[in-house]
């Protein structure tokens, strides 16, 4: 039965091949951006979707985005962001969202 190890190592190992794949096929444009966002379908399918974006796109919850500049000749991770804003636990409460996390949330968009 594969281990969680094995199914995270598999899922780099296809993205770096996808990316991979990307740089290799635009090396004519300037600079571009590839924005990554994996989905889960069910509880044994994960789909990731990949974006390749000609303007910096805004930061996303649940993402991973690079910077290409082939002029430069550059490769640049810009973010990778959670689905989520972690939370101390003793945060939380059954009434409210804290003001701290409704703060840091503030202006983020959910890719969905």
């Amino acid at each position: 039965m594969p281990t969680l190890r094995d199914a995270a190592y598999a899922m780099e190992e296809s993205l770096r091949q996808i990316v991979e794949y990307i740089v290799n096929r635009k090396q004519h444009l300037s600079r571009y951006y590839i924005l990554i966002h994996a989905k889960t379908y069910d509880t044994d399918t994960i789909f990731s979707k990949v974006v390749i974006l000609s303007t910096r796109p805004p930061k996303l919850l649940g993402t991973v985005c690079y910077e290409i500049d082939n002029r430069a000749g550059t490769q640049k991770r810009l973010w990778v962001l959670p689905l989520d804003i972690p939370v101390d636990v003793s945060l939380l409460s059954e009434q409210s969202v804290p003001e701290a996390i409704l703060k840091s949330a503030e202006g983020m968009l959910i890719f969905n």
